[in-house]
């Protein structure tokens, strides 16, 4: 009996231990933990409180982990499985899956200058133990036991903030941070863990540089017996991503393109497929060795802004990237969108003039892409990574304008003109030639006559094979080998042409518009150390006509053999004062004798500066205006006096100048006007209109402050008597002054008219007259 009893007592008191033991350890087993964590890791650990439960959702609360510095890990708490779920896992009995639930408040991954992370440091171990166990060599088993059955898992993780800093050097993101974080981890029952058990969901919104909100999910489901299992997919999706504040973290000079690219706020959805790879044994371990490029992935991509749309799809298999959609970019290009996509350098240089209408459209497509990324980092392989690749892309744009230049740099530029249509495609291929293909449709200026057609221009370069290609962008400099050029251009307004190419107005007052153009490149080397190539050029409309072959030298256009610059050019009240007038003396315009006369001009062994700077301009020109009608400058009544003749058809030319330095030099250039030649040497700039010529007059054509010398002096000189004389200043607004030997041709002449009874009274005005005026003249 007494022993009976005692067994009861006992029994009792071990289902007492046993239901009382999960609230005794609830009660004292925080500071164990706390010390046994401290006893093996250079961290601390600090437990506020613990709860089991044999029944019931046990867990830990207000844990923190800090690092061997005191700096906070995290901070949060844990949810798990009442005792038994745990017991009944471990027995491998079927159930529902495991919950469990880690609640943190803070969570802050910080990597130190040498790459170690706060966390590894807090884990680091101090007993001598590792941090993991390794592998050890066991010998080989006659009995393999089979790998046991894992309990599902349904993982709850919500992280109200995550930070995130890198101080490594170069580190691609500085900082982060993220808020609201919610993980969400499901794994059916299996043996071992298997990746396609898992489905994984991800939420959180996003803090500096960027913010918004991140969403994700992974899912891998069970496919049914005798069924192919559908791939894993992740889903990942950035919504609200906050522009202005990742705008305004960027260098001062992409500060604002972001915004004007994309607007305030950015969407961005991306879908990963994940077919596996052969070799892979469909565990997480073996994706983990799997290197990255041997991957079977499918990517798709969504970008959706108030600016800027955009969406492809992708392949990656067996280290091959393709396309398998277009990859799609399209967006507004008014003027800030136009800034958004233009280097500062470029916006500001040659595409300075260009501009956009605020309902401009661009789009990008990339149609055809194949690259072997296969040991890529490897600078061995870039090359031949290019040269198997595969490209197809195509431009377009609508809305962009273009404003002409003023006559110097501080003139305003002229009203925009519209380029309608713009489109830009790019074809290359292993074996063939790289292909870039350019079309353009051009507005009419509002001046131009009514039902003139917009004008149309096609460019195409051809360049090497893209192994060629891939070799020359690759060297060091690079060079992109030799190019073909092919050019048409059908009725195209001169006024945006002469805008272009910064001409001052003259294609347009010598061509007039439209026009038509071919251009013919060959053996170009654009990248090299000393540009070369070869070019063909063809001009015509209704009023001119220009035909050379030149050879490209560096930063100018040489002449290509013998080949002169020839051409044919109608004379207009714009054209001749342009070319006629700014060449020969005296002359400020012609007409033509005959309606449909051509005048020529050919420019031989001649240097054309790129950048059409006239300064630069050099060679040997023939101009030959024909039969015409010469009108002189307004000032040629002050320096021709009584010989101002009367205008009629003359022959001008051919004349033969040479051009060096901006200026047109001439030797003894005679210049008949009305059946009176004039011969002038000296030489007239043809950028800032000065002139410096030599020629000679009789005393008694001489104008201005001379002719009232000369007249005063009539009874002593012969006026037949022809003086050297200079012309400086401009034509517009010239000077005449007695050459320097002037002074002995008049002293010579009046030392002979001074012979007999006036001698002493000639000397005496003569000498005070002649000394007076030069003085004057030279300045003294």
């Amino acid at each position: 009996m007494r022993f009976g009893v005692l067994l009861l007592v006992l029994l009792v008191t071990v289902v007492l231990l046993v239901v009382l033991l999960p609230m005794l350890a609830s009660r004292f087993a925080a500071g164990p933990i706390s010390s046994a964590f401290a006893s093996r890791h250079a961290g601390t650990l600090e437990v506020e409180g613990t709860s089991f439960a044999w029944n019931s959702p046990q867990g830990v609360s207000r844990v923190e982990l800090r690092d061997p510095d005191g700096g906070l890990v995290l901070r949060g708490s844990l949810e798990l499985p009442s005792l038994l779920d745990l017991l009944g896992a471990l027995r491998g009995t079927d159930g529902a899956p495991l919950q469990v639930a880690l609640d943190m408040e803070e969570l802050r991954l910080e990597t130190d200058a040498e790459g170690r992370s706060n966390l590894t440091r807090a884990l680091e171990r101090v007993d001598g133990g590792a941090e993991l166990a390794p592998d050890r060599e066991r010998e080989p088993a006659d009995d393999v036991p089979k790998a046991r059955a894992l309990p599902g898992l349904d993982l709850a993780v919500r992280v109200q903030r995550v930070h995130f800093a890198d101080r490594r050097e170069g580190a691609p993101l500085a900082a982060a941070e993220l808020s609201d974080v919610t993980l969400r981890v499901e794994h059916s029952a299996r043996e071992g863990l298997d990746v396609g058990a898992l489905a994984v969901e991800l939420g959180a919104r996003m803090r500096a540089p960027a913010t918004g909100r991140l969403r994700g999910e992974f899912a891998a489901p069970l496919a049914d017996v005798g069924a192919t299992r559908p791939a894993p997919r992740l889903e990942l999706a950035l919504t609200e991503v906050d522009v202005v504040a990742l705008d305004a973290a960027l260098a001062p000079e992409f500060a604002g393109k972001l915004v004007a690219r994309f607007g305030a706020t950015v969407e961005i959805d991306v879908g990963l497929t994940w077919r596996g790879a052969a070799g892979w044994d469909e565990n997480l371990a073996g994706l983990a060795d799997l290197p990255p490029l041997e991957q079977d992935l499918e990517l798709d991509l969504s970008l959706r802004s108030p600016r800027t749309q955009g969406a492809g799809t992708l392949e990656l298999r067996g280290g091959r990237l393709r396309g398998l959609a277009p990859l799609e970019l399209t967006g507004a290009l008014d003027s800030d969108g136009l800034a958004s996509l233009l280097p500062a350098d470029v916006a500001a240089g040659p595409l300075a003039g260009l501009g956009a209408t605020d309902g401009g459209r661009f789009e990008l497509r990339v149609t055809e892409l194949d690259v072997d990324l296969a040991g890529l980092p490897e600078q061995a392989t870039r090359t031949q990574t290019a040269a198997t690749a595969s490209l197809g892309a195509t431009f377009g744009a609508s809305g962009l304008t273009f404003a002409a230049p003023g006559a110097t740099p501080d003139a305003p530029r002229g009203a925009p003109t519209a380029v309608e249509e713009l489109r830009v495609e790019l074809a290359a291929a292993p074996g063939e030639a790289t292909r870039l293909v350019g079309t353009a449709r051009v507005a009419a200026p509002a001046s131009t006559p009514a039902g003139l057609a917009a004008g149309l221009a096609r460019v195409e370069l051809s360049g090497p094979t893209a192994d060629a290609l891939a070799q020359g962008l690759l060297a060091d400099p690079p060079t992109v080998g030799l190019l073909e050029l092919a050019g048409e251009v059908q009725g195209l307004s001169t006024p945006w042409l002469d805008g272009l190419l910064s001409a001052d107005g003259l294609i347009v007052d010598l061509l007039g518009s439209p026009i038509d153009a071919t251009l013919r490149g060959s053996d170009l080397d654009l990248l090299g150390e000393e540009r070369s190539g070869n070019v063909e050029l063809l001009l015509s409309s209704e009023l001119a006509r220009l035909e050379t072959a030149l050879a490209l030298q560096g930063d100018t256009l040489a002449p290509r053999g013998d080949a002169p610059l020839d051409l044919r050019f109608a004379l207009t009240p714009l054209s001749s004062p342009r070319v006629v007038g700014s060449l020969v003396p005296l002359v400020a315009t012609v007409v033509a004798t005959e309606p449909n006369q051509r005048a020529s001009l050919v420019l031989r062994d001649f240097r054309l500066p790129l950048d059409g700077d006239i300064a630069k301009l050099s060679g040997e020109v023939v101009l030959d205006a024909g039969q015409v009608v010469p009108s002189l400058f307004p000032a040629a009544a002050q320096l021709l006096g009584s010989l101002l003749p009367t205008p009629s058809a003359t022959r001008l030319g051919p004349y033969t100048l040479q051009l060096a330095d901006g200026r047109a030099s001439y030797d003894n250039l005679e210049v008949r006007i009305d059946g009176r030649p004039f011969a002038f040497s000296g030489w007239v700039d043809l950028v800032g209109g000065g002139i410096d010529l030599g020629t000679a007059l009789p005393l008694a054509s001489l104008g201005g402050e001379v002719g009232s010398w000369v007249k005063s002096a009539g009874s002593l000189l012969d006026p037949k008597l022809t003086v050297p004389v200079r012309l400086v200043g401009s034509w517009t607004k010239p000077r005449l002054q007695l050459a320097a030997e002037t002074e002995r041709v008049l002293e010579d002449a009046a030392r002979k008219a001074a012979e007999g009874a006036l001698k002493k009274e000639l000397e005496k005005g003569l000498e005070k007259g002649l000394g007076d005026l030069f003085k004057k003249i030279k300045g003294d």
